[in-house]
């Protein structure tokens, strides 16, 4: 399994943004993508629950779960989100970048 910390930061870094900017409610593509690339990583790299992803975002475990779909089918349309998701399918296996969580462990290790 992978720390899900790492997942998030690999994420933010190959989108350009920051958990700060994704954990908002903005409903622009611009964090739409990324947040939506993290719970389908999240889903498939660790062992968290879709309630506990969801609360890492602010969001229900539902929206969680029903991201999922929009998503893939976003990879088989979208040329632009196909190769992030390479990329950060890449760097998460290949473990190819520092770890810096930009603060997510003291604000969200306490659950």
């Amino acid at each position: 399994m992978i720390d899900h910390y790492k997942i998030i930061d690999i994420i933010c870094l190959v989108y350009d943004t920051s958990y700060k900017e994704i954990i908002k409610p903005y409903r622009n593509w611009k964090y739409i993508y990324p947040r939506y690339a993290c719970y389908w990583f999240l889903r498939k790299y660790t062992s968290l629950t879709t309630t506990k992803i969801g609360l890492l975002f602010g969001k229900k475990h539902s929206t969680v779960i029903n991201a999922g779909k929009p998503y893939d089918d976003l990879l088989f349309t979208d040329k632009t989100v196909k190769e992030k998701h390479e990329e950060i399918e890449r760097r998460l296996v290949r473990n190819n970048i520092p770890y810096s969580v930009n603060g997510l462990i003291e604000e969200y290790d306490k659950w």
